[in-house]
């Protein structure tokens, strides 16, 4: 058995139709070896994840933390660059027992959520998760170009919202096949 704890915001959070957050539903689908704990929360920024990690001390063995975080901080850039990048190393600070699993912000669909959020900003706040994963030797999952290399990437980004932002059951799949992958790679 496999225990992987989720952090982010409401792209690990959204349940889609499902009776339990849909990345965790579409992993179990791929891998009923694991067990999930998702921590995610709707709205979450990086500086909100860091204090729920102050606040709620982590007690279980996880063997995988995936951490998908930006999005919202990339809205209107409310977390300024620089500053999700400090927030970010402080999060990782809080999971050095941990082997860390990156995810970078997706695209978004910019007819829906501009000037909310645009790719550009995406794609920097991304650059940002994947330097870090670099530098520390993280897993990383470049969840923008992911989807970005997919001809119908914009269908992805449909789901009950149809927001441009939050994605339905195929980009989950997506995403939890990236994730099982990680995730087997121990």
């Amino acid at each position: 058995m496999l225990r992987i704890l989720l952090l982010g915001d409401s792209l690990l959070a959204r349940y889609e139709g499902a009776k339990q957050p849909m990345i965790n539903y579409q992993l179990g689908v791929l891998n009923p070896d694991v067990i999930i704990d998702n921590w995610a929360l709707a709205g979450q920024t990086s500086a909100d994840v860091l204090n729920q990690l102050k606040q709620t001390s982590i007690r279980k063995k996880y063997d995988k933390v995936c951490l998908l975080i930006g999005t919202n901080d990339a809205r209107y850039q409310t977390i300024k660059p620089v500053n999700f990048a400090e927030n970010l190393l402080a999060i990782t600070t809080y999971l050095t027992d941990f082997s860390v699993i990156l995810i970078t912000p997706p695209p978004v669909d910019e007819s829906k959520q501009r000037p909310k959020r645009t790719n550009a900003n995406l794609r920097q706040y991304g650059k940002i998760v994947s330097e870090l994963a670099d530098k520390h030797q993280y897993q990383l999952i470049d969840l923008y170009h992911l989807f970005h290399r997919q001809t119908n990437w914009l269908e992805l980004l449909k789901g009950q919202l149809d927001d441009g932002l939050h994605f339905g059951e195929t980009g989950y799949k997506l995403l939890a096949t990236a994730i099982n992958t990680q995730i087997q790679l121990r």
